[in-house]
């Protein structure tokens, strides 16, 4: 489900957003602001199931509402490479979440650098153009 940025906004002034600097790629929850440049809903269900990945120890794990993703990662200065493809539960995910998943992991296929700018983690293609950006959360459930 995407909105517009000032629905955005509103739900995330619900969240309390981490203000200590500099944060790090691992170790950090990443609730996922937009894909694609769509403005994503953070009312997709309920916020157990928000949109949200976390870099720990050479692995990504990730939930766009439905399906637990798991995937091989590794940086080398900002250059962001996943590897091994992705490991998955089998649920069904019709509809919003569905069509999020899918639209995630093809995103994250075209990934070549990441970079974290304030409370922000930008993931971005080769030509240097955001592909997709997170906030950082104190935890998601």
């Amino acid at each position: 489900m995407l909105m517009s940025g000032s629905s955005w906004a509103q739900k995330l002034s619900d969240w309390h957003v981490l203000q200590s600097s500099p944060l790090r790629l691992e170790g950090v929850p990443w609730a996922l602001q937009v894909l694609a440049g769509q403005a994503v809903s953070p009312v997709l269900a309920a916020a157990a199931t928000y949109p949200h990945m976390k870099f720990a120890q050479g692995r990504l794990f990730a939930s766009m509402g439905c399906n637990n993703l798991s995937s091989l990662y590794s940086v080398h200065d900002a250059t962001l490479k996943f590897s091994g493809g992705w490991m998955s539960t089998r649920m069904g995910c019709s509809g919003d979440r569905g069509a999020l998943e899918d639209q995630f992991i093809k995103t994250t296929g075209e990934v070549r650098q990441v970079r974290i700018q304030g409370q922000s983690l930008v993931l971005l293609n080769a030509q240097n153009q955001v592909l997709a950006q997170f906030v950082a959360v104190p935890a998601v459930r």
